[in-house]
């Protein structure tokens, strides 16, 4: 069981990372690539239901400025189940402004985002955060 748990684990963070590598995603206008840093699979509930969570690193060079701004580009499509995406930062972090497909609730260090089964997500994402607090910009 053991073994079959681990495998579905890889399949799931090359598909993930595949998915990634497909999306134009950029920092301040220059490109950037995410990587799939850990995978965890959780049963809740129904065994038949588990779920997934992919912590992913979007690498890149510090900016000078105090703004950063997140795109990200890829294939428009229609959920085929629910999801929730969380993106966490230091609270010293302060999103100014988002276009993102989904309902969304912002707090202090975290932006998430739920994507219902049937919804049709866009081509293009974007945050805009505020780094002018964190020190060191």
């Amino acid at each position: 069981k053991r073994e079959l748990i681990e495998s579905e684990v890889r399949n799931l963070r090359n598909n993930m990372q595949s998915f990634l590598d497909e999306e134009k995603m950029l920092i301040n206008g220059k490109r950037v690539r995410p990587r799939v840093k850990d995978v965890w699979i959780e049963i809740r509930g129904e065994p038949r239901r588990p779920s997934v969570i992919f912590l992913i690193q979007i690498p890149f060079e510090p900016p000078s400025g105090d703004k950063i701004l997140y795109e990200d580009y890829y294939e428009e499509e229609v959920a085929e189940y629910d999801y929730t995406v969380h993106w966490i930062f230091p609270e010293c972090v302060k999103v100014l402004d988002y276009t993102i497909a989904g309902s969304t609730v912002l707090k202090p260090g975290h932006l998430e985002i739920r994507v219902r089964k049937g919804a049709k997500t866009s081509d293009y994402e974007s945050i805009l955060f505020d780094v002018s607090s964190c020190g060191g910009t």
